[in-house]
């Protein structure tokens, strides 16, 4: 369900992370934009807002079932909202129903974060039939407030 461009888009916000310190994925969609990684037309980056839908889908489709062991097939769980608590306690409340409002918290929201190497098994230099692999991972969470 995920295009043949997402991974060279993932893997380009990964290197910004690591290389420029930015972890807020709206921060590193900006960049995205500046770099143009798929080199596409400018009118679909400015006016139609390419790479900002690219990675609004791939947030909603994790946060309503995607999962890294489970083949997708776009189908939904049966999540039908999502409460989260503030910093001060405020409850924000988000339904399936109001699909791009929670796809504009999400992305306003959520970051890139560093996993265990050890743990997670990457950041490793490896060789597999006389080619060298470079393992990356790729984590998203909440922003933390």
């Amino acid at each position: 369900m995920i295009d043949l461009h997402m991974g060279r888009m993932l893997a380009e916000m990964t290197r910004l992370m690591w290389l420029d310190g930015i972890t807020k994925v709206s921060e590193l969609t900006e960049e995205l934009k500046k770099l143009n990684p798929l080199k596409i037309k400018d009118e679909l980056i400015s006016k139609h807002g390419f790479y900002e839908y690219k990675i609004k889908e791939l947030l909603l489709a994790l946060a309503t079932g995607m999962r890294p062991a489970k083949l997708y097939n776009g189908t939904d769980s049966a999540i039908c909202g999502f409460l989260f608590v503030t910093g001060e306690g405020e409850v924000l409340c988000y339904q399936r129903a109001f699909r791009q409002t929670f796809a504009d918290f999400l992305f306003q929201n959520s970051r890139l974060e560093k996993g265990s190497t050890e743990k997670d098994k990457y950041g490793y230099l490896e060789r597999e039939n006389g080619v060298y692999y470079f393992k990356l991972n790729l984590k998203i969470g909440l922003l933390k407030r």
